[in-house]
């Protein structure tokens, strides 16, 4: 009971922290954006992305990495950049998904698991941990055989 209720605290912990250093949106901010936006049309851009910013959502996580050391790491930096993503917002997102998804599944298979709950959550978090770095080595693999 007691690991089901540390996996929902991380989980609300975390989800608290990104909500508390999100930017709020300013008149002067709007006047940056679209004084910067490219010329991209619509057709261009899916959705789903036109609605995400990566540098709100690497607020959070550029703090958190900013407590332990002040730039990326740069063999990760070049290994996004070799799937395509430059921006330096890019590694912190990624670092932050590298600890989001170890807690998502170790809350899930508390939760889901009734027995040998140990065994399975350790599993659970060694998978979430390297599964962005798979899905980095495929990404990379994916745009050198694009070009």
């Amino acid at each position: 009971m007691a690991l089901i209720i540390l996996g929902v605290g991380l989980f609300v912990g975390f989800l608290l922290l990104f909500l508390l250093l999100m930017p709020r949106p300013s008149a002067a901010g709007a006047l940056l954006e679209q004084a910067t936006r490219t010329t991209r049309t619509a057709e261009d851009v899916p959705v789903w992305r036109s609605a995400l910013n990566v540098d709100y959502l690497a607020k959070p996580f550029t703090f958190l990495r900013g407590l332990f050391s002040p730039e990326p790491d740069p063999d990760l930096v070049h290994r996004l950049a070799l799937a395509g993503y430059r921006k330096p917002a890019h590694a912190d997102v990624f670092l932050g998904v590298r600890l989001a998804i170890p807690a998502l599944l170790g809350v899930l298979v508390a939760l889901f698991v009734p027995s040998a709950t140990i065994f399975f959550f350790l599993i659970a978090i060694v998978l979430g941990f390297f599964i962005p770095d798979f899905w980095l080595s495929s990404a990379i693999t994916r745009r050198r055989q694009k070009n």
